[in-house]
């Protein structure tokens, strides 16, 4: 409860969470192997992009390739904001991306 308060006074525009709690304390997301690097809008205003916690890395070195991805998808979305929601939207419409 005291995260949302904190979040609320900082008004980030966007919010990674590494694994399983915190994304699930955030978007209720629940599964993060079948949702890492997915983008989601908190009901606060900010977006969250979910991530593997480093640690699931650590132990399983195989899946190194998923960490890269959430970075990369992280990236993307900072680059280019309007663009990667735009993409996310048109997605909703269609049924997804």
């Amino acid at each position: 409860m005291h995260l949302l308060r904190y979040l609320k006074v900082l008004q980030p525009y966007l919010v990674v969470t590494f694994g399983d709690e915190a994304t699930k304390y955030l978007t209720g997301i629940v599964q993060i192997l079948k949702n890492h690097g997915t983008l989601v809008r908190h009901r606060a205003g900010f977006w969250v992009m979910t991530a593997l916690h480093p640690s699931y890395i650590l132990h399983r070195p195989s899946e190194r390739d998923s960490f890269y991805y959430d970075a990369y998808q992280t990236r993307k979305f900072l680059v280019n904001k309007e663009h990667y929601i735009a993409q996310l939207e048109e997605g909703d419409k269609n049924g997804g991306i």
